[in-house]
């Protein structure tokens, strides 16, 4: 498949990530749950190594509003990985991710509305698992 992308970003590039995720996106709208997983297991990885690189750099934009960006994209991914195991009838590694995409996304102070979008994720995987504790812990939680 990349072999027909003339330009692949370097691994440096906030680009290399998203491609994975945009892949990842892209099999999930066809149903393909274990390929969605596998693309965005990747784009995970490669986030987690820039955000890492961010947080230790000498640039004060780099660990503070670089980073930031790198963690709300990787929240974003991980939603969507969340949503992958869900599907895949993998509930309780939903459960998880779901919960490290609130984290990231809080903690990157992403939009309102994207906090939004993974409380109610976290609300469906939460009542699909039948745990008091998780749903009374989901529904507590408000965007900003």
């Amino acid at each position: 498949m990349f072999d027909y992308i003339k330009v692949w970003p370097g691994n440096d590039d906030s680009g290399y990530p998203m491609n994975y995720r945009f892949i990842g996106e892209a099999r999930i709208m066809q149903m393909r749950w274990k390929d969605a997983q596998e693309a965005l297991e990747k784009s995970i990885a490669i986030f987690g190594e820039q955000i890492d690189r961010a947080l230790h750099s000498d640039s004060e934009f780099s660990r503070n509003g670089q980073s930031k960006n790198l963690m709300m994209s990787d929240a974003w991914a991980r939603n969507l990985l969340a949503l992958a195991y869900f599907r895949d009838g993998q509930e309780t590694e939903a459960m998880e991710t779901i919960e490290k995409a609130y984290q990231e996304a809080v903690q990157s102070n992403a939009s309102a509305e994207m906090i939004q979008q993974i409380i109610e994720a976290g609300r469906v995987v939460s009542d699909s698992l039948g745990d008091a504790a998780a749903q009374a812990k989901w529904d507590a939680r408000k965007p900003k």
